[in-house]
């Protein structure tokens, strides 16, 4: 798979330089328009189009460090695989997707969620001591709820149903600690199975 550091950037016919934390960053205006609905439109005003050098000067972002900047766009630029992802990085991804509006960066960094938020992993997380990376129930909700990622809701919805509410108060805790949509929006999911089910 082709790497931000392969990609021949002196050649390409569309280059332009993001500034990013005072330091340069070569990419190709087309790619990046294309994934990024940010991008595609400061690429669009004039002063961008008219100017020799081609030049996009990133606005510094509260939530977003110059690091995680540069990564998020070398990601737009070559999609990122699950295997790229360590830690929070997903987060730091996440954020970067949602203020930029690169739909395809979401959706790759939401299976990344889906795919490592289930209660079996959580519980191998707290037995093993080498920890292996998983991601919280509570915590896949929190991020459904602040990104808007609605497979990620319908995921954690089928998870919470293959327990009892006790077992998931049990093994979850921290549910108390979230905001009051979450955690309403959780217990709603258990209070609809049990009307269901009673009407069965």
């Amino acid at each position: 798979k082709m790497s931000y550091e392969s990609f021949d950037h002196e050649r390409c016919l569309d280059k332009c330089t993001v500034t990013i934390g005072g330091k340069e960053f070569l990419v190709s205006a087309t790619i990046l328009a294309s994934r990024s609905n940010y991008f595609k439109q400061a690429f669009m005003e004039p002063a961008f189009k008219e100017t020799m050098d081609r030049l996009h000067d990133l606005p510094p972002a509260r939530v977003h460090s110059a690091r995680s900047h540069r990564w998020f766009v070398a990601s737009v630029l070559f999609l990122p695989s699950s295997n790229r992802f360590s830690g929070n990085s997903y987060i730091d991804l996440l954020k970067c997707a949602d203020y930029f509006s690169a739909d395809m960066i979401l959706a790759e960094v939401e299976n990344y969620v889906i795919n490592n938020c289930c209660p079996s992993k959580w519980q191998a997380n707290k037995k093993d001591a080498s920890k292996p990376f998983c991601i919280n129930l509570v915590r896949g909700a929190e991020l459904a709820f602040e990104f808007n990622l609605s497979k990620t809701k319908i995921h954690i919805e089928k998870m919470l149903l293959r327990m009892r509410f006790h077992t998931f108060l049990r093994d979850y805790p921290d549910v108390m600690q979230i905001p009051d949509e979450i955690r309403l929006w959780i217990f709603d999911v258990y209070a609809k199975s049990i009307i269901a089910s009673q009407k069965a």
